[in-house]
């Protein structure tokens, strides 16, 4: 058989085994690409890890069906150890060095230099597993079969996924626990279907809850492209325009940020507001006196206003004297006066602007959303969503600092467990909690700071927000920042800090 065009595509459906519905997702795959590729396609669309070991062969290991017991499952076939003793004896496997050595087995074919191509011309179905890079015993088996070809890929990249079934696994390693949790999630009459529904629901949370046949496909490819897209400019770093909620999205694992994006769409918070110029004047009007009285420099002793400029600047804004700190902080954040030689100054941007008031609330917008660390930033950035979109005004579970709290957890596990590192950590039925307390601290900077603002506590966990500090939260949020994504950003090392380190 010839060799199929590389612009051609290899329809492959990978199955999930061991799960009922099965979780299916079936890809298009330029004919050129390699196993190492296929390897990578199937973490990213499974929510796995690409460090994983694996392996790829020719040869089912389960012909009589998946076993429906750990016990089984180690009994029919063992990783590499006593395969001969089961009669799993594939005539070809692919994989990567650590496979090789591993398996103790020069014949492992490298996967890096294995077109797609020139397997599946001779064969349909083939077999992959992968395993968890440090914890021993929890591993996925999928099959893969090859359901044809098609004429040329889409524009959107090397990589398409054409369809899909059932959402899968949460963590792809723990696939026999999440098969698990999803038949006593559908039978209503387990003993477990409650403590299931807890658990897939706050896996999904805290803006969405767990829906079984959801498959995110718009999410899926936009990893591929990513990373697709990423090795095709690897010579140089690229200039990409994000937004604050762009980078919250990337962040949370993909089971929460699925339901982040459907919350976002269904409330369009996603576009920018349309702001007039009489209201973005009212709303600047205490920084532009700043920014101008602060044109040659005032004294600024132990970096507090004199008494008088204080009183001066209430007086001229019409505020209460008691906020002139809160709005001295903000001006700061907002990045309109520094200190400099015991005096306070304004900055070059913000002095151009003073007559321009949508230009002024354009700035500030784009330096609210700013932290001292990525984790700091995040938790900045899920207070104003809770402005944005009203449920920083609700009480109870699913509002105010309740849902921050559940938020910042995890963004918590996330950051913790993203990057596999010697010991990482895991959650078993959610991520790690962080207490209602500590969240208070964590937004209560930025909260005195919008204070004066329009930001208004009506208890201890709920603030009130002016509709126009609400405008503006959401000009902060979709406010577009171009930045340099490093090389091969999506496999970079994690930040190392944490939300919880930062509560202290």
């Amino acid at each position: 058989m010839r060799r199929l065009p590389d612009d051609n595509a290899l329809l492959l459906r990978v199955t999930l085994r061991g799960s009922a519905p099965e979780v299916e997702r079936t890809l298009a795959m330029g004919a050129g690409l390699t196993f190492a590729d296929l390897h990578t396609a199937i973490q990213l669309v499974f929510e796995g890890d690409r460090a994983a070991h694996h392996v790829f062969c020719d040869l089912d290991p389960f012909p009589q069906g998946f076993p429906d017991t750990a016990g089984n499952f180690y009994d029919d076939c063992s990783w590499y150890y006593r395969r001969d003793h089961y009669g799993w004896e594939p005539r070809r496997l692919w994989g990567d060095i650590w496979t090789t050595i591993d398996w103790r087995d020069p014949g492992v074919i490298d996967e890096r230099s294995t077109p797609l191509s020139s397997v599946f011309r001779q064969e349909r179905d083939l077999h992959y597993r992968c395993e968890d890079p440090l914890a021993v015993a929890e591993s996925a088996w999928f099959q893969i079969h090859c359901m044809g070809t098609e004429s040329a890929l889409s524009p959107s990249g090397l990589v398409r996924v054409v369809d899909g079934r059932q959402r899968g696994p949460f963590k792809l390693f723990a696939a026999a626990e999440y098969a698990a949790q999803l038949a006593a999630f559908l039978d209503a009459d387990s003993d477990d279907h409650d403590a299931a529904a807890l658990a897939l629901n706050r896996a999904c949370g805290p803006w969405a809850s767990f829906d079984p046949t959801e498959v995110p496909f718009q999410r899926l490819q936009a990893r591929l492209d990513e990373r697709w897209g990423v090795e095709r400019n690897h010579r140089s770093p690229r200039k990409v325009t994000r937004t604050a909620l762009d980078d919250l999205v990337r962040a949370l694992p993909s089971s929460n940020a699925i339901g982040l994006q459907r919350h976002l769409d269904d409330l369009s918070l996603r576009s920018t507001p349309d702001v007039g110029e009489d209201d973005a004047a009212r709303f600047v009007r205490p920084f532009v006196w700043l920014v101008d009285r602060c044109r040659e420099g005032i004294p600024f002793p132990d970096r507090q206003l004199p008494a008088g400029v204080g009183r001066e600047w209430a007086d001229a804004v019409q505020c209460d004297e008691s906020h002139v700190p809160e709005l001295l902080a903000a001006a700061r954040t907002f990045r309109l006066v520094r200190p400099l030689q015991g005096r306070l100054i304004s900055l070059k941007s913000p002095l151009r602007l003073i007559e321009d008031p949508l230009g002024l609330w354009e700035h500030l917008a784009r330096s609210l959303l700013g932290g001292n660390g990525r984790a700091s930033a995040l938790s900045n950035v899920l207070f104003v969503l809770a402005m944005a979109d009203g449920s920083i005004s609700v009480g109870g579970s699913d509002g105010g600092i309740s849902r921050l709290a559940y938020a910042h957890a995890v963004l918590e596990d996330s950051m913790a467990t993203r990057y596999w590192g010697r010991y990482p950590r895991r959650w078993q039925g959610g991520p790690t909690p962080i207490s209602i307390e500590a969240t208070r601290r964590l937004v209560a900077p930025l909260a005195a700071q919008l204070a004066p603002l329009g930001l208004t506590p009506t208890s201890e966990d709920t603030w009130q927000v002016a509709p126009l500090l609400r405008s503006f939260a959401r000009w902060a949020l979709t406010a577009p920042t171009s930045v340099y994504a490093p090389l091969l950003a999506a496999t970079s090392p994690a930040d190392r800090s944490t939300l919880s380190a930062r509560a202290g």
